[in-house]
């Protein structure tokens, strides 16, 4: 079987198909690319900085997030104690 013939599951990071590895136990719990996992431990110092651009996280404010604020039509009141 070819490696490229094998369409299963893709890397949650960088959304190409991985690679089946039969020799490895963690084969079937396997979700990143081991070069696409060391980037994230990588990028882990400076996530609060990057995360919304290169991972697409959205900011998240009591529960939801802005998008869901702005549909709402209600402002948002931020209190430091």
């Amino acid at each position: 079987m070819e490696v490229n013939s094998f369409q299963g599951k893709k890397c949650l990071i960088c959304n190409k198909y991985l690679r089946k590895l039969t020799k490895s136990e963690d084969w079937k719990k396997r979700v990143y690319h081991i070069k696409c996992w060391n980037m994230m431990i990588q990028d882990i110092k400076n996530f609060d900085k990057i995360c919304y651009d290169k991972y697409d996280y959205e900011p998240v404010v009591e529960g939801k997030t802005i998008k869901e604020w702005r549909e709402l039509g209600k402002g948002i009141t931020i209190n430091w104690d």
